[in-house]
């Protein structure tokens, strides 16, 4: 299927910026990969990708480095949810 991707430049601080680019743009998902540009001091004091899961209201589908989809299509999905 055909997929419509847009690039947003933002300007402020990270967090916030995303939870006003989703909201504006009634996002349907949120991905972000977990490691970015700093690794080793995400590994020291959390990622943004780790912060932002609990500040959106917005699916968010967090990638970790090195991850490939097999096929261009995914068939297969598994939902990890915890319903207590």
């Amino acid at each position: 299927p055909n997929l419509l991707v847009n690039v947003v430049a933002h300007e402020g601080h990270t967090i916030p910026a995303i939870r006003e680019v989703t909201s504006e743009l009634k996002a349907d998902l949120l991905v972000m990969s977990t490691v970015g540009t700093a690794p080793q001091s995400a590994q020291l004091f959390g990622s943004i990708a780790t912060d932002m899961i609990p500040q959106t209201n917005v699916p968010l589908l967090l990638v970790p480095p090195g991850a490939a989809l097999r096929t261009p299509e995914p068939q297969n999905l598994v939902l990890g949810i915890d319903l207590e």
